[in-house]
């Protein structure tokens, strides 16, 4: 299995869906989550302004990080958690550089 370099989230714009949370390992994006969408319109701007992204792109970036041995179901568990609780020790992702 491919080793953990970089995990993060950030808010993307899916074609047909629009701006959400959209989830990263090793920079490919894998998942995302459409109830959480940004509350101010800078944020929209920004995340309007990166690359968007397709449920294809979304598809393949799972497909490819199952066929590496990551179990994506327990990882994103994993990482929310971690993401949303940055000062706790015991996090198997702890040095795992982030970006928010």
């Amino acid at each position: 299995m491919e080793e953990i370099t970089q995990l993060y989230k950030e808010f993307r714009t899916i074609d047909g869906i629009g701006v959400c949370k959209v989830y990263f390992i090793n920079g490919i994006a894998f998942s995302f989550d459409e109830d959480d969408t940004p509350d101010n319109l800078q944020t929209v701007s920004i995340a309007e302004e990166k690359p968007h992204l397709s449920n294809e792109d979304l598809y393949k970036g799972s497909s490819y990080l199952l066929e590496e041995g990551f179990e994506l179901d327990i990882l994103l568990e994993d990482i929310n958690d971690d993401l949303f609780n940055d000062n706790e020790d015991n996090s198997p992702y702890q040095k795992i550089p982030k970006r928010y």
